[in-house]
């Protein structure tokens, strides 16, 4: 909610005051919140499915927008509102993640009462990242790197996938490209709501895994290749590389 809030901030208050060095913008809507209502407080619900709204660059504060899979293509409806990066502007889509996740909830997950479990996904290593980078661009002036887009098809307004139900595109973290489970923003069709938020985890099935990797020691190879990777592009710290590296998962491999 907050992210529909702050894109109307950046945009209608931040020209005026420059009270701000830089903006996080997390798992925005493709609409922003209105700045006023004639009575009552603001409700939040109305924004979604409003108007497709732009952030404005054209301040000094940069400004770096985190997508998950379900902010993009779902209920909050960022697609219409995509903008390309520019001198203050980054935007940062994450494949294999959900607007909430299995990192925020941890021991209370079955406290949701989701049909399927939430989404496990990476993106609290690229939330650290953009941290980080935000921070240099204000006091440095260094831009974090520009990140592809999360793939998506523009007959059907759905995701491109493989053949493990897995996004093409966006950031990629060994999790989605060397992966044990299909992580996704979606979530199950009897999801309430609230569900919809936390995306799923879906195995992939034994014979699957033995296709994919003939041996615990060939998917460890190709996971920390994964990880080094996405760590030399910017998207990950080196200093998380460590508890990246210790989100494998060698004992599913049969």
């Amino acid at each position: 909610q907050s992210a529909f809030t702050l894109t109307s901030y950046i945009d209608g208050v931040q020209p005026l005051t420059g009270a701000f060095d830089g903006f996080l913008v997390h798992s925005r809507g493709g609409a922003a919140a209105p700045l006023r209502v004639e009575s009552g407080g603001i409700d939040i619900a109305s924004s979604l499915g409003g108007e497709p709204t732009l952030i404005r660059t054209d301040g000094a504060a940069p400004i770096i927008v985190l997508e998950t899979e379900n902010d993009v293509v779902g209920l909050l409806g960022y697609l219409p509102a995509r903008q390309p990066d520019d001198d203050r502007l980054r935007l940062w889509e994450m494949a294999g993640t959900s607007h909430a996740d299995l990192y925020q909830v941890g021991g209370i997950e079955d406290v949701l009462g989701c049909p399927t479990p939430v989404n496990a996904g990476p993106q609290h290593f690229v939330v650290k990242a953009a941290l980080r980078h935000l921070t240099r661009w204000i006091t440095d002036g260094t831009p974090p790197p520009e990140a592809p887009r999360l793939e998506v098809d523009d007959a059907t307004g759905t995701y491109v996938v493989d053949d493990d139900g897995i996004v093409a595109g966006g950031i990629r973290t060994p999790l989605v490209d060397v992966p044990v489970d299909r992580l996704s923003g979606e979530a199950s069709p009897e999801a309430s709501v609230a569900c919809l938020l936390f995306g799923s985890t879906t195995p992939l099935a034994d014979d699957r895994l033995a296709e994919l990797y003939p041996d615990a020691d060939t998917y460890l190879a190709a996971f920390e290749a994964s990880a080094d990777e996405v760590i030399a592009a910017g998207f990950v710290l080196d200093d998380d590389r460590d508890a990246l590296l210790a989100e494998a998962q060698p004992d599913r491999i049969p």
